[in-house]
């Protein structure tokens, strides 16, 4: 409705915005890409998963809410994968999915980065550093001493709450 009232720089700025709008919503919810991001001898991306990495690689945040089962650690290592500029990642996760994140890495990764998990009173000096939620505001100083190129928040539910401790240390 802004447009009737608008000028013609306010109307062609609003009808730039609705225009990228509908293009992230189109690319969101693609099922197929024609990118080619490196897995390693044997595995193989499935087409929705190469969609979601593109639509991580050409955006600066995303919340990637695939339904359980479909890949989504997969997708993220994917990224990793595609973008050679991503040299330093903290993966944050709930405590029992540390092990799993690193064997994941292990499984998918293509390029020599090192990974480590942190404990409770230790951050690892590796490439990829996998931290658990419980243990997240303790480690806050340690943690915000490095710069990150990309954090990845599994299971993001866990840090709803505004006022809780793991989510202000997030």
């Amino acid at each position: 409705r802004l447009r009737e009232y608008a000028g013609a720089e306010v109307r062609a700025r609003i009808n730039g915005a609705h225009e990228a709008k509908e293009e992230a919503a189109t690319a969101a919810t693609a099922i197929s890409s024609t990118i080619s991001v490196p897995a390693p001898l044997g595995l193989v991306y499935r087409p929705f998963q190469l969609a979601g990495i593109e639509f991580m690689a050409a955006r600066s945040a995303t919340l990637l809410a695939d339904a359980m089962g479909l890949g989504k650690s997969v997708q993220a290592l994917g990224l990793i994968n595609y973008d050679t500029s991503l040299r330093a990642v903290l993966i944050i996760c709930p405590a029992s999915l540390r092990i799993n994140w690193k064997r994941e890495a292990g499984k998918w990764l293509v390029r020599p980065l090192t990974v480590g998990i942190a404990t409770s009173s230790h951050v690892p000096a590796t490439d990829i550093v996998i931290c658990n939620y419980d243990i997240l505001s303790r480690l806050k100083v340690e943690l915000s001493a490095r710069q990150w190129d990309l954090l990845i928040a599994d299971e993001s539910h866990m840090v709803k709450s505004a006022s809780a401790q793991r989510s202000k240390a997030l």
